[in-house]
């Protein structure tokens, strides 16, 4: 390896160590102030899930399914 590439590489790689830092700092920085603000890990669960659930409900696909699915809509034959 080049002497060029190797201090290019020794760059890099105190370049990630330091945005690593930089970025363990601004982990613990949300995590008080989610501590400070009465957001738990359950609290946060709840509302991802609750989120999930509504982008699922809304979905394209889903309501499509849902219409084709309505007795009303006269696509689904009755087979008794």
């Amino acid at each position: 390896m080049s002497q060029t590439k190797l201090l290019s590489c020794l760059q890099l790689e105190a370049e990630i160590v330091t945005l690593r830092s930089v970025l363990d700092a601004k982990i613990r920085e949300a995590a008080i102030l989610k501590q400070k603000l009465g957001i738990t890990p359950l609290v946060e669960f709840k509302d991802d899930f609750k989120h999930g659930i509504q982008v699922i409900k809304e979905s394209e696909t889903l309501v499509l399914i849902a219409f084709l699915t309505e007795p009303t809509c006269g696509l689904v034959v009755d087979m008794k």
